[in-house]
This record gives structure tokens, C-alpha cells and sequence, in this order.
């Protein structure tokens, strides 16, 4: 079961081509949507892993979760909705900072979705997304 699998955390050492602190994780069941998200935050010089569905995205996450900084996640998807991903990474890894992007949030209890993470409307400007992205970003650095 998911709950009982926690983020192994070894030495800090980076190695080259390693995820770095500045690692988001993408997910969105849209490929446009994930390589214009994707495009907008590497633009700052974040390293960006990408999923199309909650499924996938909590497998990339195990995969490489000591490094994953912040996850930006669609709402409705198949397999496995943002909600439910964000619920199993904050599970093992609560420190992880969710951003979750959707046009239908309100067909979500709004006040939980504010529990796991910030809801971002779309659409949505490159700048409002970046903002809320060094927000977050510069919280995990204190």
C-alpha cells in the first residue's frame, strides 16, 4: 500500500544530471498544457519532471521524491486525480508544496484542496504562475 512507502533520504550529494532542489514535478493529463507549464518554469531555471495522469505522476514522484521540491497538477485526470496524488506525496513527503491548476476546482471541497496546497484558476498568466512558484520556493529555503 502507498501510505506505508516513505521517501528514502540519503546523504545530501548531488550528482551530475540529478534531480536538484529546484526540481517540480508536472502533471496534467493535457500534453500542451505540461509543455507550456514545463517551458514557464524552466525559464527560471527549474529542472521540471513531467506525468499524464495522477498515476504516473506518483510513480515519477517514488522515483526520484528526495528531490522533488513542488508538484503543479492538474485536478481532473485519469487514473488517478490530482487530489488523490497529492494526498498519497504529502503522506510521504509533507514538506512537498502542491500547486494545484484547474478551470473546475469548484467541483472540488475547496477548503480541503487549500489543506494539501494553493489553487491556481485558469488560465492563468506565465508571471502568476512563476510568482507563486518563488513563493513557494523561497518558503522551502528558510
Amino acid at each position: 500500500m502507498i501510505n506505508h512507502i516513505l521517501c528514502h533520504r540519503p546523504n545530501k550529494v548531488r550528482r551530475s544530471g540529478e534531480v536538484s532542489e529546484k526540481t517540480i514535478l508536472v502533471v496534467d493529463d493535457e500534453t500542451m498544457v505540461i509543455n507550456v507549464t514545463s517551458a514557464i518554469l524552466r525559464s527560471e531555471g527549474n529542472v521540471c519532471l513531467t506525468a499524464t495522469n495522477g498515476q504516473e505522476g506518483l510513480e515519477v514522484f517514488l522515483e526520484h521524491c528526495d528531490g522533488i521540491a513542488m508538484v503543479v497538477t492538474d485536478l481532473n485526470m485519469p487514473r488517478m486525480n490530482g487530489v488523490e496524488m497529492a494526498r498519497a506525496i504529502k503522506e510521504m513527503k509533507p514538506e512537498v508544496k502542491i500547486i494545484f491548476v484547474s478551470g473546475l476546482a469548484a467541483d472540488f471541497d475547496v477548503d480541503y484542496l487549500r489543506t494539501l496546497g494553493f489553487i491556481l484558476q485558469k488560465p492563468f498568466t506565465p508571471n502568476q504562475l512563476l510568482e507563486l512558484v518563488r513563493r513557494y520556493l523561497q518558503e522551502l529555503s528558510f
